[in-house]
């Protein structure tokens, strides 16, 4: 495989504007979350950070995968 077009994503340079930011349960709302207080039924069953951040590198492209500008 041929890794030259392949670039970092930039999470400190999109997270802190991208709509998704105040998602429940998101890694970059500034809340912190003890698994105990946790209620299931307030966690989205999807949460777009979590396919962001299992992309850490794209092809041709700083922008993480679902980043969407508030």
């Amino acid at each position: 495989m041929n890794n030259d077009n392949y670039k970092e994503v930039y999470f400190h340079e999109y997270c802190p504007t991208c709509k998704h930011r105040t998602t429940n349960d998101s890694p970059y709302d500034g809340r912190v979350i003890d698994s105990d207080d946790e209620d299931d039924k307030d966690i989205p069953k999807e949460n777009p950070c979590d396919d962001c951040l299992g992309e850490p590198c794209r092809k041709n492209s700083h922008r993480p995968l679902r980043y969407e500008s508030k």
